[in-house]
């Protein structure tokens, strides 16, 4: 099994490196792949089983949501065809419309997969 945690340095708000110890300690045979943001991620180029992203601040929010705007199809393709991905707290925000700061500013979020969740949650 290969698990890719994405961004483990800035997403780690709510203490999410304990989840990644913890499938550590669960899956001693798993490849694990932790991507650095500004790199690509693994899952783009080769067969990765599950994808975590951990919680973050806004300011960490839309870092990611510019660093994985080129991989949206791909995202998408994924998700579609039922690749795991676990998104905790509020990582799955960067999926929505938009993310609206405590100040009211909205950062525009990666879009158009609200049908998708809704989509997986219906059936």
């Amino acid at each position: 099994m290969k698990i890719e945690i994405l961004f483990p340095e800035i997403s780690n708000i709510y203490g999410d490196l304990g989840n990644i110890m913890l499938l550590k300690k669960a899956l001693p045979d798993a490849e694990f792949i932790e991507t650095s943001l500004n790199t690509e991620p693994a899952f783009v180029k080769e067969e990765v089983d599950l994808v975590y992203l951990g919680s973050m601040t806004e300011k960490s929010q839309e870092k990611v949501i510019k660093q994985l705007l080129p991989y949206k199809e791909k995202i998408k393709e994924d998700i579609e065809v039922g690749k795991a991905m676990l998104f905790t707290g509020n990582s799955f925000e960067i999926f929505g419309q938009y993310i609206e700061s405590d100040n009211g500013n909205k950062i525009e979020a990666l879009r158009d997969f609200r049908y998708i969740f809704k989509k997986r949650n219906d059936e």
